[in-house]
């Protein structure tokens, strides 16, 4: 299925856009299709051992609300007809 992944905005300022969209039928598809149709976003999400990054949240819109990543066992849930990803980046720092 068609899947829309909105980008925070200092992502889409090195992509050059706002959203990707992928075919993918689990959020683990969903990634790696996004890394896939740009290299460039997989270092800016994950970290060297291929976990997400501790300040990057990829969260699932579903017709129920918004569900965060972090609280799935793995990246195997499918997803459900009209379901989209949002990736959002924590800014830190003092």
């Amino acid at each position: 299925m068609q899947l829309r992944i909105d980008l925070p905005g200092l992502v889409a300022g090195v992509l050059g856009r706002d959203h990707l969209l992928v075919e993918a039928g689990t959020l683990a598809e969903a990634l790696t299709a996004a890394y896939a149709a740009e290299p460039a976003l997989g270092p800016l999400l994950e970290d060297e051992s291929g976990d997400l990054r501790e300040h990057v949240l990829v969260l699932i819109r579903t017709s129920a609300g918004t569900l965060n990543s972090r609280w799935l066992p793995d990246h195997e849930r499918p997803f459900e007809p009209g379901e989209s990803l949002v990736v959002m980046q924590a800014v830190s720092g003092g």
